[in-house]
């Protein structure tokens, strides 16, 4: 048996006020919180599988300027935020063979309900009327995910080591409002392949180094990505190491960099959609030697 607690989703994107970008985004914020707890049963000497349930609380908030009907005027401000707890499940299985070892997990989608509000502020003149603060549902779906690993102990010291995701993520195809609003926000996202493969070293029987490569797809495409989420694909190489301090607890370190392919801003949208002072949002922008650096600590204890 065990427990897990993970941010899967997770990431801000703030711009200011004066930004290109924010009619179509301010400041965007996703917090999602995994509590997994879970079992596993060895079914043979070689053969274990497991479950696990997946209770996910995510809070997010989105915001963006909206242009007064005069140039001359300060811009408003419209505001979407909500949360909400959530449930969904995982299943995997691993294989032992000699110096192989096989795995295979699914991780559902979950259908997050966030209750929220909208608010909307600084509109003047004829806009004026649409100043409020609604209460409002929200309903997005975070993708799920297949996951195919191998390792193989090509000596008594060095293991090499192979992964393939596929990642769900058309399940978020929108982000959808209720009542009284009933509106969504269209996402458009494709499923996506990465593709990592690594090395471990066993350079003593406690200290252990490792390094890999990753390759991964967005799921944004040209023609809808956006600045809120300026995604690309990209490639990520990492390195890190494990010591063993004692029997029960092991210490790992890892860095990684990833680097971005330059890719479009490119999603046109409009304020005010549908009504008679509609205004086109007409997006044209580059992301551009977009690079991260990740570093990580960790300790794991053994029962």
């Amino acid at each position: 048996m065990g427990l897990t607690v993970a941010s899967p989703y997770s990431f801000t994107t703030n711009y200011d006020a004066d930004s290109w970008a924010r009619y179509s985004a301010d400041k965007t914020k996703l917090r999602t919180y995994d509590i997994q707890p879970s079992i596993a049963y060895l079914v043979t000497p070689n053969l274990s599988i497991g479950a696990a349930l997946n209770i996910e609380y995510a809070d997010a908030s989105l915001s963006n300027y909206l242009p007064n009907l005069s140039p001359l005027l300060a811009d408003g401000h419209q505001e979407l935020k909500g949360n909400g707890w959530d449930l969904g499940w995982s299943a995997g299985l691993q294989y032992r063979a000699g110096p192989v070892q096989l795995g295979a997990s699914y991780k559902s989608s979950v259908k997050h309900n966030l209750d929220g509000s909208v608010t909307t502020t600084g509109l003047l003149g004829p806009l004026a009327g649409q100043n409020s603060v609604v209460n409002a549902n929200a309903t997005f779906e975070t993708p799920w995910q297949a996951i195919f690993g191998a390792r193989v102990a090509v000596s008594p010291k060095v293991t090499l080591n192979g992964q393939v995701t596929r990642m769900g993520w058309s399940k978020f195809d929108a982000i959808r409002l209720g009542a009284p609003l009933n509106v969504s926000i269209p996402e458009n996202y494709r499923d996506t392949w990465s593709f990592a493969g690594g090395i471990d070293y066993a350079v003593t029987p406690a200290w252990t180094v490792r390094a890999g490569v990753q390759h991964a797809q967005t799921p944004t495409r040209n023609g809808n990505r956006d600045a809120r989420v300026p995604d690309s694909n990209r490639w990520n190489f990492a390195a890190g190491t494990s010591y063993a301090v004692s029997s029960r607890f092991t210490l790992d370190a890892g860095a990684a960099y990833i680097t971005f392919k330059d890719t479009t801003i490119d999603r046109t949208t409009a304020a005010y959609a549908g009504t008679a002072v509609q205004t086109p949002i007409l997006m044209d922008g580059k992301l551009e030697d977009a690079h991260a650096v990740v570093l990580s600590l960790g300790g794991r204890f053994h029962f």
